[in-house]
């Protein structure tokens, strides 16, 4: 079993931020860095999708 990095989200916008499911998928597929390119290649969706959910998850100090 691989352990899996944790935070403790004391900001609600934050916390509801990370729970939503598509970023929840992302950021459990960055185990390792990876391109906005990378990440919807294994995920399989768009690249801008993906872009937008990084530069969210940015913004709120997630990644």
């Amino acid at each position: 079993m691989t352990a899996r990095p944790s935070a403790l989200l004391d900001n609600l916008d934050t916390a509801l931020l990370a729970l939503a499911p598509i970023r929840r998928r992302i950021l459990a597929a960055l185990t390792e860095p990876a391109s906005a390119a990378g990440l919807a290649e294994q995920l399989g969706l768009p690249r801008q999708n993906i872009g937008h959910h990084l530069r969210a998850l940015e913004a709120a100090g997630l990644i």
